[in-house]
């Protein structure tokens, strides 16, 4: 069994959460499904028992070892910020198309 902790992903969940207006979409570094299920594969088939995907999540996950829960409580509130309408440039499936266009 594999831990996957894949971080911001281009899936229908930011929609669904009525989050797609927040920075963790908007400026995040999303990261394709195809992407994050093909780490989460090769790291099952190597018997790993946590990923995370991502080398930004990586670092973050990494950080929160060396922040006071002050500062990790302010990133994460950063996160959940709305991006003003014109700085929106993300949609559903920009990454999840991108990544396929790259599979043909």
């Amino acid at each position: 069994m594999t831990a996957l902790c894949p971080g911001p992903t281009d899936t229908d969940f930011f929609p669904k959460a009525d989050m797609t207006d927040t920075r963790a979409f908007q400026k995040a570094n999303l990261m394709a499904p195809q992407k994050v299920a093909e780490i989460g594969y090769e790291a099952l088939m190597n018997e790993e028992r946590v990923v995370v995907a991502g080398a930004v999540n990586k670092a973050m996950v990494f950080s929160r070892h060396l922040m006071p829960e002050s500062a990790q409580a302010a990133m994460n509130e950063k996160l959940y910020e709305e991006v003003p309408a014109e700085d929106r440039k993300v949609e559903r499936g920009d990454k999840e198309r991108e990544a396929a266009g790259a599979h043909r």
